[in-house]
């Protein structure tokens, strides 16, 4: 679970056309649009069933001039950086046009920690794709130390006499500026794996906006799909006892 941090009057356009981009890669989010109804107390839900919540392990903290001003979100972002110094989550800054060149102690760790803008609309994927990465990164720390890179599994890999096997080889010979044709293959190597099921929602998702993406729009400079594509595709692969 995603906690989303914010101002209220942030949230159109930036917090909601952000939003978005996490439903198109199937993250779990907590969103107040989302998650509070009509008639909820909105301190109590925000906080008890939100920031509080035993199952957060990631919160974006998006930070503006209405941040600093605001009053839910300031309560939330308390908690939350007592909760990422305790190591309990992990914290996404993101700040809203240019980062702050002086800033409040009190928001000081946001500047402290790898932080992302939203300048533009083409800034929407990259915050994405880093978050994603992050994921993605996490679920591999989980797996035995031989398995977590894709070199290794192939290294690893008990029949090397079937498809799946060969088709990780192909993928290796594939020349590292066709970019696309590297997209297309992992996309089928993971429609291959996860034939008869699967069960991550974020990697179902991921998989094909990525690839679905790149046909319609080509190449992106941002470069993290492909890192993102392959620690799915080595989750997969050590899931179905490849």
């Amino acid at each position: 679970m995603i906690f989303l941090c914010f101002s209220v009057k942030d949230r159109m356009p930036y917090v909601n056309d952000l939003y978005q981009y996490f439903q198109n890669f199937g993250l779990n989010v907590w969103y107040d649009r989302r998650n509070i109804y009509l008639g909820d107390d909105r301190f109590k839900t925000n906080i008890e069933l939100g920031v509080n919540r035993n199952d957060l392990k990631y919160a974006i903290v998006i930070y503006s001039d209405n941040f600093v001003n605001g009053n839910i979100c300031l309560d939330e972002y308390e908690i939350l950086v007592k909760r990422c110094i305790s190591n309990e989550i992990h914290l996404f800054p993101i700040f809203i046009n240019e980062v702050p060149e002086s800033i409040n102690s009190k928001f000081s760790l946001l500047k402290k920690l790898v932080y992302k803008q939203l300048k533009s609309s083409s800034d929407y994927l990259a915050v994405t794709l880093h978050i994603v990465a992050k994921l993605c990164s996490d679920e591999l720390n989980t797996l035995p130390v031989e398995y977590r890179s894709f070199e290794n599994c192939i290294l690893n890999y008990s029949n090397k006499d079937e498809l799946l096997y060969k088709m990780l080889i192909m993928y290796t010979n594939i020349p590292s500026n066709s970019y696309a044709i590297r997209i297309t293959s992992l996309y089928y190597i993971f429609c291959y794996i996860t034939y008869n099921n699967c069960n991550n929602y974020m990697h179902y998702k991921t998989m094909n906006y990525i690839y679905n993406y790149t046909l319609i729009y080509g190449v992106i400079e941002e470069k993290r799909e492909l890192q993102i594509m392959e620690d799915i595709i080595v989750y997969e692969l050590y899931n179905h006892d490849f």
